[in-house]
């Protein structure tokens, strides 16, 4: 997604753990998963000049930091920036704060969605359909077999 603010331009790039690129939410928010970098590229900041950035859920109180980087001599920024694995699910904004070329502030919001994506190799749930499997497996065959003892003496 590429933002155009004057003469300054974000653009953020997020990608599963596996390299495809994330749709936006329903909403028009960015999705941002837990654990995963995102490709963040600026432009038309002051030359040599920090931003910082950072995620903000909820209130202003609950924000986490994520860096400051440094543009290079055209006032651009081309990085990938690490999510942290602990911020939970749920809507934030991804903020990030420099200068412009004339030095005046800037502070850019983008709002995002925060998801967490559990993975497993899939053996832990082989494992439990297998075990499930046995104990159903186990509950007819002893229900089968109390009906023929039952029948016989009769």
């Amino acid at each position: 997604m590429s933002l155009f603010i004057g003469e300054v331009a974000v653009g953020v790039n997020t990608n599963t753990s596996n390299g495809n690129n994330l749709a936006l939410t329903v909403d028009g928010r960015l999705r941002l998963i837990n654990g995963n970098s995102t490709d963040i590229t600026l432009g038309g900041f002051k030359a040599v000049s920090e931003v910082q950035l950072w995620v903000i859920q909820g209130s202003k109180d609950n924000k986490t930091y994520l860096g400051s980087y440094k543009t290079d001599s055209d006032g651009a920024l081309v990085t990938s920036v690490q999510i942290p694995s602990g911020l939970g699910s749920g809507n934030a904004d991804l903020v990030l704060s420099g200068k412009k070329i004339d030095g005046t502030d800037l502070v850019v919001g983008l709002p995002v969605s925060l998801e967490m994506i559990g993975s497993s190799g899939g053996f832990t749930d082989s494992l439990l359909a297998g075990f499930l499997f046995a104990i159903g497996a186990m509950f007819i065959f002893l229900v089968l077999r109390k009906k023929r003892f039952n029948s016989e003496i009769e």
